[in-house]
């Protein structure tokens, strides 16, 4: 385990570009994807009155009931997976193939390295949902609760998903992010099995898997056999060890390929 460490370490090491690619993907894609999935809260914001006068107490409300960035644990999926995409030359480099490395060292050293990949997003993800939460408290929290005592809602309290107290979508970044771990086999194994296009092959069968998956969610599972089924924590398990164990497998096919470009 030592030599696969020191193999993922060796990979961040000889590619300073990676901590830059990183950075830049999760901070201007959040921004981005912020942007266009919070229109509603965006236009409030940008009311020209102010939030001085009694008319605007309202807007302070409204800004209130806006909910947190529901879409947060999907970016914690999604970054890592276009940062592997564009990093892809450094995790199928030939001329690494040449390194003395055992096929275990070889495979657990890629998956440490993509672990470290998807951590450096998770925190970052984190950090950006904690600065939203900083941003709207300093400037908005106090107006919206004296909003509400103005407007006479004196028993009302601002939701625990309000935009206000954004941080608060960190439990389900964190609860739902290791999905990303179910994805990830799908496109090691597409980086070496495609030699050509492997970059556009690895996005439609990422594309592919997730519609898949959220159709037999929707469709076969979710709309048929949980009807007869009384057993709330296994109807929410269920599709999950399904996706673990094709996971495995391919993470077994992974293992098996890197074996043979290893012999080839």
């Amino acid at each position: 385990m030592k030599a696969a460490l020191n193999y993922a370490l060796l990979i961040f090491k000889g590619n300073k570009s990676i901590f830059t690619s990183i950075i830049l993907v999760a901070f201007v894609g959040f921004g981005i994807i912020f942007y266009l999935t919070n229109s509603n809260t965006l236009s409030i914001l940008s009311e020209k009155n102010g939030f001085e006068t009694a008319k605007n107490y309202i807007t302070a409300v409204q800004l209130a009931e806006s909910t947190y960035f529901e879409i947060s644990p999907f970016l914690a999926i999604l970054f890592p997976i276009l940062n592997l995409i564009i990093l892809q030359k450094i995790l199928y480099n030939p001329i690494e193939f040449t390194l003395p490395l055992s096929t275990k060292d070889r495979f657990f050293g890629i998956i440490i390295f993509c672990s470290l990949v998807f951590l450096i997003n998770l925190v970052l993800i984190l950090l950006c949902n904690y600065m939203v939460q900083l941003y709207f408290q300093s400037n908005y929290l106090d107006l919206a609760k004296e909003g509400y005592e103005k407007l006479g809602y004196l028993y009302t309290e601002i939701s625990d998903n309000s935009i206000l107290y954004n941080a608060n979508i960190n439990l389900d970044v964190l609860r739902y992010s290791l999905i990303f771990f179910l994805f990830l086999p799908v496109y090691l194994v597409g980086i070496l099995y495609f030699r050509k296009y492997s970059r556009l092959i690895s996005i439609l069968i990422f594309i592919a898997y997730v519609y898949l998956s959220s159709l037999v969610m929707e469709h076969l599972w979710a709309g048929g056999f949980t009807q007869f089924i009384n057993n709330e924590a296994y109807v929410k398990a269920y599709p999950y060890v399904l996706g673990s164990i094709a996971a495995i497998f391919a993470y077994i096919s992974f293992y098996y390929l890197l074996k043979e470009k290893e012999v080839n």
